[in-house]
């Protein structure tokens, strides 16, 4: 290869990692806790709304395998029981995916209570898995608080999102 092939070769691939960049970032922004009145520490998955954005707005640079792979990430980082963040992440992939061409077009409003009422079972899902492979009841209130903080921050987020999407 030229080196004139190789700059437009590394750009698209730079290009092409975006989404899975970003959704790594968010992961990592998930681990910094929130101290809010009634709890101890919350920690918000903010990757599910950034992968919600992508799903919705480039699903093609956002393949199952990618997912997975984050899923597999968020098991090791947020030390849940390996398998459950991973389990969590392909249904999201698999509800949003499938429901992509019912909500593309839609308005920001609609999007919004969308994602809410994706992540309400989700969330119990993951609530209900942590505690059972944990043997512990763990704190229905914390997950509660949890909701409804990634709720909360969807705006700002998916916001910001909308705005520097990349285009097709």
């Amino acid at each position: 290869m030229r080196r004139r092939d190789v700059i437009p070769y590394l750009a698209d691939g730079l290009i092409r990692s975006i989404p899975f960049l970003t959704c790594f970032g968010f992961l990592f922004l998930g681990l910094f806790p929130f101290r809010l009145a009634f709890f101890a520490e919350l920690f918000v998955p903010f990757i599910f709304i950034a992968l919600f954005c992508w799903l919705i707005l480039r699903p093609d640079l956002l393949p199952p395998m990618t997912v997975f792979i984050l899923g597999v990430l968020a098991d090791l980082i947020y030390a849940n029981p390996l398998g459950v963040d991973t389990l969590i992440f392909m249904l999201f992939y698999v509800l949003v995916y499938t429901q992509r061409r019912f909500l593309v077009g839609h308005s920001f409003l609609f999007l919004w209570g969308t994602f809410a009422v994706f992540m309400l079972p989700l969330s119990g899902l993951l609530w209900g898995l942590v505690s059972l492979l944990r043997w512990q009841l763990m704190p229905i209130g914390a997950a509660v608080g949890q909701y409804c903080l990634l709720i909360g921050f969807y705006p700002l987020i998916a916001g910001l999102g909308r705005q520097t999407a990349l285009k097709k």
